[in-house]
């Protein structure tokens, strides 16, 4: 297929890899569905639905100057980098958001820094009145990311509902859309990360409860305060 020789190989390679791993995991889950599991036959990602592309060796298509990220077969990309890279680069992702491309750098032998031990320990109860409990009665406060912005999201979806299809301004409605939920997405992503790297400073030892949420969510009453929480 020619339009293949304007993409590199590594991306290719990639794309390979990822079909295969979906196909094993759907096989596994058909061989287990007595142990509960669910089989779904993969869905094809069309352009719409593939976000992003790997590639997989560092200096192989994909290499720094002077700040600048050089793809093969794209070209020279300025990149606002979110911190300094630290380690021996690996393997490059280029994602696509909402609100524009986003690249993941996997690195190797990177310096890690250990925490003082506490002497600590404690347990964990997770609830939709508060996001977390503690052995000794501490209440983490639950965010309701999505509840929040429920009334901004209704009114972007109606937006696009009464947009006709195919049309500029459908595209813009769910570009305005997507922007809306993905700041919900950051907003919890933020607070879980907050809240347990606090958790891991604190204690040496944290046992929680094994959740069933695939079987919780079932409930139509708390669904949505369970996916809100997280």
């Amino acid at each position: 297929m020619p339009d293949f020789a304007a993409i590199h190989s590594h991306i290719l390679q990639d794309v390979l890899a990822r079909l295969d791993k979906t196909y094993k995991a759907f096989f596994r889950r058909v061989m287990e569905r007595k142990a509960g599991q669910t089989p779904g036959f993969p869905r094809f990602h069309g352009r719409e639905r593939y976000h992003s592309f790997t590639y997989k060796e560092f200096g192989n298509g994909v290499q720094l100057d002077n700040g600048f990220l050089v793809l093969a077969k794209i070209g020279r990309m300025a990149v606002r980098w979110s911190r300094p890279m630290a380690g021996t680069p690996k393997t490059v992702t280029i994602t696509r958001e909402a609100d524009g491309w986003y690249v993941c750098i996997s690195c190797a032998d990177v310096p890690t820094r250990l925490l003082e031990p506490t002497g600590r320990e404690t347990g964990i109860d997770l609830g939709l009145a508060s996001f977390a409990t503690l052995a000794d009665g501490t209440m983490i406060h639950n965010p309701r990311c999505y509840r929040t912005a429920e009334r901004r999201l209704k009114t972007a979806q109606r937006k696009v509902a009464r947009r006709k299809k195919g049309s500029m301004r459908r595209r813009k409605a769910v570009k305005l859309l997507a922007k809306a939920h993905q700041k919900v997405k950051r907003q919890r992503l933020d607070f879980q990360q907050k809240a347990a790297l606090r958790l891991v400073r604190d204690f040496d030892v944290i046992y929680h409860e094994d959740l069933q949420v695939a079987n919780m969510v079932q409930n139509q009453h708390l669904a949505k305060s369970i996916a809100d929480a997280g």
